[in-house]
């Protein structure tokens, strides 16, 4: 920080001591529990204590100012606080990974990580008004770089908050809690929200021509992050989407098992029959999805399930049908042949024992 000391005579001699502070750009965002706020405070300024007069005789007092050398080494400091800052994200990302190899799955703390940028920040805070153009301009180049790194560090943060929802979400679904399915996606729809508002802060806030003012970063990095970031958030949205639209079909099927079971075969040939290209139509609009890490695992498995139920809704149809005929040996075949599709996902098998239930519940023979 610029600090001038003045000298004025009057009756005596006495000496006052000013400081200044540039202040920080604000921009809030929402709140996740794990957080108190997406907006960083300027940081306090101390104020020099007034210098004792001297006793009776004139003393004489230098006048400070900072030079431009010391402004320069200020912004070295700050852009080495910054490259820092993209270090502790790289070594979030675990060991032989990159900066943009961070994502929901890292489990990113801000707060934990978040140290240099603090020191970057009290470093910009440093630089007054003796500054030079050019400084200037490297200050506010630093001043974009430091905002990337802040709000992408947030939106790091709101998508491991998803990915820690999309897990209660999932377990839930295969713990047949289907009717409450709806409000854990609601958490991971919010998250994945909050995610957006940050990324939209570091459009506003930033520009990928700043990024080469640090050593560690380069202006292709702007765009790579941003991209992936949106993408996390979309594939979140997606497995929102994905996962609620799953959870309603198990439920018909349900419906249906109970139908078939009360030989209401008319009724549970119409249910097989609308599942089955249901859970053919959902099976093909995962597939269709290119999976980041954070969604690949519960979209592979759902990709296993929706393919099992639709090849097995088809025959139970199937079943229905020859069970209102009054054919219970076809019945019988195709109840077989129904049970074998389901079985070939190894997810509908150990994760969804309403499946199997159902099957045990059938009569071993029916002719």
């Amino acid at each position: 920080m610029n600090r001038r000391t003045y000298l004025s005579m009057a009756s005596g001699v006495f000496l006052a001591g000013c400081s200044s502070s540039e202040p920080e750009a604000a921009t809030s965002a929402s709140r996740t529990p794990s957080e108190e706020t997406d907006t960083p405070t300027p940081e306090s300024v101390a104020t020099d204590s007034p210098t004792p007069a001297g006793e009776e005789t004139e003393t004489k007092t230098e006048t400070q100012s900072e030079t431009p050398d010391d402004v320069e080494r200020t912004l070295d400091r700050a852009a080495n606080d910054l490259d820092k800052a993209v270090g502790r994200y790289v070594d979030a990302a675990g060991p032989n990974r990159g900066f943009h190899d961070l994502n929901a799955t890292d489990g990113f703390s801000f707060e934990e990580n978040a140290g240099p940028l603090y020191d970057a920040r009290s470093r910009f805070n440093d630089i007054g008004s003796d500054a030079t153009g050019a400084q200037r301009e490297r200050l506010s180049r630093l001043r974009e770089v430091y905002w990337f790194l802040w709000w992408a560090g947030k939106t790091h943060q709101h998508l491991s908050r998803a990915f820690y929802r999309q897990g209660e979400t999932t377990d839930r679904f295969y713990g047949g809690e289907y009717d409450r399915v709806g409000s854990q996606v609601e958490l991971v729809t919010e998250a994945a929200g909050a995610a957006k508002e940050t990324v939209s802060n570091i459009k506003e806030q930033s520009r990928s021509d700043s990024l080469d003012a640090i050593d560690d970063l380069e202006p292709a990095d702007y765009d790579t992050k941003v991209e992936r970031l949106e993408t996390e958030i979309s594939q979140f949205d997606r497995f929102a989407e994905i996962v609620r639209t799953l959870s309603d079909e198990v439920g018909k099927l349900q419906r249906g098992f109970e139908q078939y079971r009360d030989e209401e075969y008319d009724d549970a040939s119409g249910t097989f029959y609308g599942l089955s290209g249901d859970f053919e139509d959902l099976h093909e609009t995962i597939v269709e999805i290119d999976a980041v890490e954070a969604v690949e695992t519960p979209l592979d498995e759902f990709a296993c399930i929706t393919d099992a139920l639709s090849h097995g809704c088809d025959v139970l149809d199937e079943a229905a049908t020859a069970g209102g005929h009054g054919n219970p040996e076809k019945q019988e075949v195709a109840e077989d042949n129904a049970k074998a599709e389901f079985e070939s996902c190894s997810v509908v098998t150990e994760r969804m024992p309403m499946v199997q239930e159902f099957f045990d519940s059938l009569p071993e023979k029916r002719s």
